[in-house]
């Protein structure tokens, strides 16, 4: 469920995000020692183990203009690449959606001539509604366990700002994912009196600040940011006090990039529900 329209979304229920330290190498040296040609165009990471069909491509001009930050995994959080994380091998593919990053990668292909179509950038991590038309696949293109008739809209890439607050939102239309604190149609409820009110805010660009708004969005406050690390790609957690008086009150907060995008009030329609970066407002129901 999205600003009132029933979405598929995946098998991670609302998202799923991580932060951690990989031990990785980069794919300035696997491109130097495979002498990858200059007119290269397309790359396909491919896990030969994940499934029949899970991989991901890549356009070179992405890899080449990253050629320090994307790479292969083999460490995490200075152990060896868990199995659950996608050990021994991972592609890591920093502020794109979690697909590009492939798990337990067994090849990687690259062409100067062909793209790649496959089930994670067609079926998954895509943007298909009106707004999005579909791409259009090359002559010579090649198909893994998907068809030309599978393209209905364009590739998700990069990631957009985003911030929530660690409570739950009510889900008015939609039955909750399992685990989910709520049940389909309650709201969220707490005590009257003083909160600290807490929340993250990501950008691939890094947050310039973060607002937040106790009146649905009619007025806007800027909230301080916990920002220990000061690291490329890390989210951020912010905080704001609020004197909760009894009643039903819809908080909402939004975040704004270092390259001054801005979370807006709505998006495009995307039936899969990706990446969806609306304003996100939370009903609570204050008791005394």
């Amino acid at each position: 469920e999205q600003l009132g329209h029933e979405v598929r979304g995946g098998n991670w229920g609302f998202s799923d995000v991580g932060q951690v330290e990989w031990a990785y190498v980069p794919m300035a040296e696997i491109l130097d020692r495979a002498k990858v040609k200059a007119d290269a165009k397309n790359l396909l990471f491919w896990s030969g183990v994940d499934g029949p069909d899970t991989g991901r491509p890549m356009p070179m001009s992405e890899i080449f203009s990253r050629l320090e930050e994307i790479g292969l995994a083999f460490g995490m959080n200075g152990v060896d690449l868990p199995p659950d994380h996608g050990g021994p091998v991972r592609a890591v593919v920093p502020g794109w959606g979690g697909a590009a990053s492939v798990k337990w990668l067994t090849e990687i292909i690259i062409s100067s001539t062909k793209g790649f179509w496959t089930r994670m950038h067609t079926k998954e991590e895509a943007y298909i509604g009106p707004d999005y038309p579909p791409e259009k696949p090359g002559p010579d293109d090649e198909f893994r366990g998907v068809t030309a008739q599978d393209i209905r809209g364009q590739m998700g890439t990069w990631l957009k700002v985003k911030s929530h607050l660690t409570i739950p939102y009510t889900m008015k239309k939609s039955e909750p994912p399992e685990g989910y604190p709520l049940k389909q149609g309650d709201v969220y409820t707490m005590p009257a009196g003083k909160h600290m009110m807490l929340g993250y805010a990501y950008s691939p660009n890094g947050i310039q600040k973060v607002e937040y708004s106790l009146d649905g969005g009619k007025t806007w406050t800027e909230a301080p940011i916990k920002d220990p690390l000061g690291l490329k790609y890390r989210w951020v957690r912010f905080e704001f006090p609020w004197e909760a008086t009894r009643g039903t009150h819809i908080l909402a907060t939004r975040a704004t990039d270092k390259q001054g995008e801005v979370q807006p009030d709505a998006v495009p329609f995307n039936e899969l529900g990706i990446n969806c970066n609306a304003v996100p407002k939370f009903e609570v129901n204050v008791t005394s």
